[in-house]
């Protein structure tokens, strides 16, 4: 097994396993997504969402330092990241959860 995926049958980590910890993440649960987010991208470096989300998570638990750090390797993955543009392409159908998840990302740039 991975460690970030829930299925104990699980033989290789794919982008799909990042979803739980961002799930937590998007349901309010910053503290218990950071871990499996932070592992997740101990393995796989330069996948560009999980930063965006690790950011979130670090904005929501007060941790400028390193929100902006996370919000550096974004730009450093894609400099020509815009949140606008993001914002338009998430998944997040709650306006609420949307828009918070926004603020996050902007208070750490």
């Amino acid at each position: 097994m991975c460690g970030f995926s829930v299925s104990s049958s699980c033989r290789r980590c794919d982008k799909s396993c990042v979803l739980l910890p961002g799930d937590k993440a998007v349901a309010g649960h910053y503290e218990k997504a950071q871990a499996p987010l932070q592992r997740f991208l101990s393995h796989y470096p330069n996948i560009l969402p999980a930063h965006l989300m690790l950011a979130a998570v670090y904005s929501e638990l007060d941790q400028a330092a390193k929100a902006r750090a996370e919000a550096a390797e974004v730009l450093r993955l894609n400099p020509k990241f815009s949140l606008e543009v993001h914002k338009q392409r998430m998944p997040i159908k709650d306006p609420t959860v949307l828009e918070r998840h926004r603020s996050a990302l902007l208070y750490s740039r």
